[in-house]
């Protein structure tokens, strides 16, 4: 879907199937000459830090070509997490019983598990689990802490498909001003597909996508009355949850950051256990 030079009505929600899509609305800029306030614009040693780069063309070469840097480090980071966890996913390895469609999970009869018989059942459709990001993080958000956002969404999904389910990932930005309220919604990873790796660095890893791309996006759409609450005195309102269609989400907000791959582990571990994976110690 692409929105061609329609204005974001107030309380808008706008869904984009795809990041492609959402990047062409967002990088084909044709600004209101009116319009002088531009934050995705700014330039200056303060501006690159905050935004993690020079410019918005710089931006936009990112976003396009790959961060090449990024995407290694990002996937370094998901590697090494998703290997030591898998290392503990207790596999159910099938062993066939007498009876050609029922089987057993043999580590769970070894663990004493008394329900340790399963249906087998090769065609049955995966259980999907779906998995949204806000993409929101304050001025002060160091870029390792990003870094590991994006490491621990990859392994966070790498671990669930490893234990036989698949998932969609959803990023967002949602804002609110008095009484506005703006989101944008971008699927990334539908079910049945593999991960990007070089989208999902950039998306949840580098600094430039919501404080340049999602800012140029907001620049580009928002009416003028969204424009003078919002955008006019370079105020883009404050995060606010992301407004989904259902509570099957796994909803990671803008206050669920780790500081260590431990803690991202940690976390991944209890999210696995609420899906039924079963962890050996």
């Amino acid at each position: 879907m692409q929105l061609k030079q329609q204005s974001v009505n107030t309380g808008a929600r706008i869904n984009y199937e795809n990041y492609s899509d959402f990047l062409a609305d967002a990088i084909d800029v044709d600004f209101d000459a009116k319009r002088k306030t531009r934050c995705s614009q700014n330039t200056g040693k303060d501006e690159a830090e905050f935004r993690g780069t020079n410019t918005f063309a710089d931006a936009v070469q990112l976003a396009r070509g790959g961060w090449d840097d990024g995407t290694k480090l990002v996937a370094a980071m998901a590697t090494t997490m998703t290997s030591e966890i898998t290392g503990h996913i207790v596999e159910q390895t099938m062993y066939l019983d007498t009876t050609p469609q029922y089987c057993w999970d043999m580590a769970s009869a070894v663990a004493g598990v008394p329900q340790c018989g399963v249906n087998f059942a090769p065609d049955q459709e995966k259980p999907l689990v779906r998995i949204a990001v806000n993409l929101s993080a304050s001025a002060h958000i160091s870029s390792d802490t990003l870094f590991l956002r994006a490491a621990t969404i990859a392994a966070l999904a790498e671990c669930l498909e490893f234990a036989g389910m698949d998932t969609e990932i959803v990023i967002g930005g949602a804002q609110q001003e008095r009484h506005l309220k703006l989101q944008v919604l971008i699927t990334i990873k539908h079910a049945g597909q593999s991960i990007d790796t070089s989208v999902l660095a950039f998306a949840l890893g580098h600094p430039s996508m919501v404080r340049r791309i999602v800012r140029a996006w907001e620049e580009k759409f928002y009416d003028n009355t969204l424009y003078d609450a919002f955008i006019a005195n370079a105020h883009y309102g404050h995060p606010i949850p992301l407004v989904l269609d259902s509570n099957e989400y796994i909803h990671i907000g803008p206050e669920t950051l780790w500081t260590s791959a431990t803690k991202s582990m940690e976390w991944i571990k209890t999210t696995l256990r609420q899906y039924g994976v079963h962890l050996a110690d």
